[in-house]
């Protein structure tokens, strides 16, 4: 996977018991604050769904390369 400026990630299903059903995105050579701003970002998209919004994945943590999302599952 590509990301930002030639960045490479992938990711996949993380833990068990309490980080189950989370899903990591990792994102590894992107500038600093990326991974935060890329956060900040979904979180924004999530608050409008009140008004009529698309549902977003919600984001459980955020570290220095990676996102820790909710895992959606296909219908």
């Amino acid at each position: 996977m590509t990301g930002h400026s030639g960045t490479t990630g992938h990711s996949g299903m993380v833990g068990d018991g309490e980080r189950a059903g989370r899903y990591r995105k990792w994102v590894r050579g992107a500038p600093s604050g990326y991974v935060a701003w890329e956060a900040a970002g979904l979180r924004w998209l999530a608050e409008a769904r009140e008004g009529g919004g698309a549902r977003v994945v919600e984001v459980y943590a955020v570290g220095a390369d990676h996102l820790d999302l909710e895992r959606l599952n296909p219908c």
